[in-house]
């Protein structure tokens, strides 16, 4: 199943990095770009900047709590 997900991701335009990063965020559900950075292992202006793109085509949405920014991955279905 990841495999496949994967697979669709990457046709859809993403690369490699972005869709491990959507990825994890799927997997966690709610998240922070720290969480993010450490269960993808990379950085976190890399995560930031990877986390402006998904949520601008839409595989991610943004709250805020506080003044942390939480990701929410959108489902698969959704998309």
């Amino acid at each position: 199943m990841k495999n496949n997900l994967i697979s669709w991701l990457l046709s859809t335009g993403l690369d490699e990095q972005r869709a491990s990063i959507y990825l994890a965020a799927l997997s966690k559900g709610e998240v922070t770009a720290k969480e993010l950075a450490e269960a993808v292992k990379i950085g976190r202006t890399a995560v930031y900047d990877n986390l402006r793109v998904l949520e601008e085509r839409g595989y991610i949405t943004v709250t805020h709590e506080g003044k942390r920014k939480v990701y929410i991955p959108l489902h698969p279905n959704e998309l």
